[in-house]
């Protein structure tokens, strides 16, 4: 509906009126002559409309005309207001702008003279036309004001060549017109002016000066130049670095109102820079910012809600304000919420949205996209070159010189691509940006000789580097480094290492302190510490935690207790908890054992494969049971080894191999192989019969626990007896 039929809908609200014409004035602004029905006065019905679907900018719209109106006496650019109403505009339902509507006395239809119209009324009037986006029209005012030497439009001049609004940019100018203003004791021009002088726009660059300036009006009630101060102070940007002094800056300009304040000084109550850290003021901070719709307010915020940060974790708040700011085209959001699309947090999981969204933001030279997307392709290899893609991307944002991009890439020259020293080369690059994950990485590569030649020592100063630095991954291995020397210096060392990655809430840390605990390494053992620590680290979903919680009550003989934790790590497909239900209900013998230990076995665990040989003895499958045996063996398990073994010696579904079966035996090394090849040396079975050979390896069968091979070693002392 055009502007004449709506004032038309208007005209039973001003029931003594009727249209006679329409004056066009402009985009945004109309005047419609209306004559009284009643008498022979002619009035005006002027119309300013404002289109915007946000209601709260809308509203905002409204009472700047009303502050426009105040500041005028009862006046609109000079004109007598005797009546004022506001109308929603709608299309189809849905709201599209307002219409401020405003009668008018004598309204004069030519253009008014601005010479005759005071500075305070011109100042008004260009603001307007600012907020109308009518630039030159607001730069005439400015000027007119100018000419009449009223300070706040000589200012406001300066800011039009400041921004390049209805006229040519010139810094020179604007800073001119800011000085001009200054010294007329103009404040918010005072602190423009700063501004050039802090960026060297149209001035030298002098920071010491811009902050002199910034000073010289802080107690004037203006929030932005609390809010420059505050980024000075936290900067360094012409005086000391100051963060208590920052804050206070900040908080009082967000106390002003001052809407770039909001975010900075909600930073700073979030990681608590300069103030004690405090997630509720942040998130309070980050809302007005919101509410003024400040994209990285949005962000920020999101961040508090995704990971439960000063109130309970809200993926779905989360991704309606990473979407908000992403639709504002802010990167960290985009980035924020490919992940959230990734791992469907908040938001359906959708896969193919999150690689747009993250090339969207990779693309706009985002560098953490670019890394985001590198650990995307490496989780997708379905993706035709998925690993190349990686690489791509890991490449671009090392070009930026991101440290976590040139660990991601050493990764993929390390594990996919097997040149460990272009690995190192690439974790030493981020070594030199003291990246300490690279530090361990390197520490990690000197220990066991990945790209470089094997040193210990240098990766203990390695670990010790980034422990330094607060990175719990290397207080976990440098702590495993001091368990295996063993001495009790360096076992003090190994738990105290532990417990301070435990203190910065590191699920190994949990689980290392929770085993030191269980088994009394360098501490008094105490079941107790060990499950609170277990179940510290298996809250992070540390899945062998849980598992070791579970024997810590299958020792204290709560077997309710143990199988309820293997029992949810067996729905979870941990393949060694159906191995240890297995042997649960076997002593109960309770004919479902089988069935946990074969879908243990089927997961690939080791153990189960191999106990599921006598599965298929008992069934008579012995095709089957030597599969398992051989599956097993192959996989290094040591008594599968020594059954591979037996199978050889006995022609078990093999032909019978003597030489076969003492390498395997041999090779396992287990009580029950070196029993048999005691048996075999001292009965003479595939060996020549040897009476010393045979107590060897019954002596070592014996040490090692198994104690059939005692019989044995009676039968040879009896043997010895009657040869003397």
């Amino acid at each position: 509906m055009d502007r004449y039929n709506r004032a038309k809908d208007y005209e039973p609200l001003f029931d003594q009126w009727y249209i006679d014409g329409l004056i066009e004035t402009g985009h945004t602004q109309s005047v419609f002559s209306l004559k009284n029905g009643y008498t022979d006065s002619i009035m005006y019905l002027r119309i300013v409309t404002f289109h915007d679907d946000d209601i709260e900018f809308l509203e905002d719209s409204v009472e700047r005309v009303l502050s426009l109106i105040n500041m005028d006496g009862g006046k609109f650019f000079g004109q007598d207001i005797s009546d004022f109403e506001q109308y929603i505009i709608e299309v189809d339902g849905a709201v599209t702008g307002i219409d401020v509507c405003m009668l008018m006395e004598e309204y004069d239809e030519t253009e008014q003279d601005i010479t005759l119209i005071d500075g305070h009324t011109l100042h008004a009037m260009g603001l307007h036309y600012v907020e109308q986006k009518e630039f030159q029209h607001a730069v005439e005012c400015f000027r007119e004001g100018r000419n009449q030497g009223y300070r706040e439009c000589i200012g406001a001049l300066g800011g039009m060549y400041d921004e390049g609004y209805g006229i040519e940019q010139n810094y020179t100018e604007a800073a001119k017109l800011y000085l001009e203003a200054s010294e007329m004791g103009d404040v918010l021009s005072t602190c423009n002016l700063g501004i050039l002088y802090e960026e060297g726009l149209g001035v030298e660059k002098d920071e010491y000066h811009a902050f002199e300036l910034y000073k010289r009006v802080e107690l004037e009630g203006f929030p932005k130049t609390n809010y420059r101060l505050g980024y000075c102070y936290e900067l360094g940007i012409g005086t000391p670095i100051d963060l208590k002094l920052a804050v206070e800056n900040y908080k009082i300009a967000s106390e002003g109102g001052y809407i770039d304040a909001f975010y900075f000084y909600a930073m700073c109550l979030e990681y608590g820079e300069g103030v004690e850290k405090d997630y509720v003021k942040a998130a309070f901070w980050y809302g007005q910012g919101v509410e003024v719709k400040d994209e990285r307010c949005m962000y920020r915020l999101g961040v508090l809600y995704e990971h439960g940060f000063g109130f309970d974790m809200d993926y779905f708040q989360a991704a309606n304000l990473y979407q908000a700011s992403a639709d504002l085209g802010y990167l960290p959001a985009i980035a924020s919420l490919a992940n959230c699309y990734e791992f469907g947090n908040g938001v359906e999981m959708d896969s193919q949205k999150a690689r747009e969204l993250f090339l969207m933001a990779a693309r706009s030279g985002y560098e953490r996209a670019q890394v985001f997307l590198g650990f995307y392709y490496e989780e997708h290899l379905e993706i035709r070159h998925a690993l190349f893609r990686a690489k791509y991307w890991y490449k671009q944002a090392v070009k930026s010189g991101d440290p976590q991009a040139m660990c991601g890439l050493g990764f993929l020259y390390e594990i996919e691509w097997g040149q460990p020293e272009k690995a190192f080369e690439y974790y030493m690059q981020a070594v030199e940006l003291e990246y300490s994950p690279a530090i361990c990485n390197v520490a990690y590569c000197y220990e066991i000789g990945v790209g470089v030649e094997e040193d210990i020592n240098k990766a203990i100063e390695y670990y010790q580097r980034a422990s330094a630095l607060g990175f719990p991954r290397a207080m976990c291995n440098l702590a495993n480094i001091y368990l295996k020397i063993g001495t009790p210096e360096n076992l003090e060392l190994s738990f105290d290492l532990n417990m301070e990655a435990a203190r910065r809430g590191y699920s190994s840390g949990y689980f290392n302190v929770g085993a030191a605990y269980q088994f009394g390494n360098h501490v008094e053992k105490d079941n107790e510490k060990a499950k609170e620590y277990y179940r510290l680290a298996a809250n992070q979903g540390h899945t062998t935690a849980l598992y070791n919680l579970a024997s810590v009550y299958e020792e204290e003989e709560n077997s309710i207790e143990s199988l309820k934790i293997l029992y949810e790590l067996h729905d979870a497909k941990y393949p060694e908890a159906g191995y240890r239900i297995f042997f649960a209900l076997y002593e109960l013998k309770d004919d479902r054992c089988w069935d946990y230990l074969k879908e243990s076995a089927n997961l690939g665990y080791v153990p189960s494969i191999y106990e599921m040989a006598d599965y298929y003895i008992d069934n008579e499958n012995k095709e089957e049971a030597l599969r398992c045996f051989d599956t097993a063996a192959k996989a290094g398990y040591e008594d599968a080894i020594a059954k591979l073994g037996w199978c050889y010696l006995v022609g078990f579904e093999v032909k019978t191999d003597k030489r076969k079966a003492v390498e395997l035996l041999k090779e396992a090394d287990t009580g029950y192989s070196n029993y048999l090849l005691g048996c075999m040396y001292l009965y003479g079975d595939g060996r020549k019969q040897n009476n010393r050979l045979a107590q060897k390896y019954l002596d070592k069968a014996v040490n090692q626990g198994y104690e059939d091979a005692d019989e044995e070693l009676i039968e040879l002392y009896r043997r010895k007896l009657d040869e003397l």
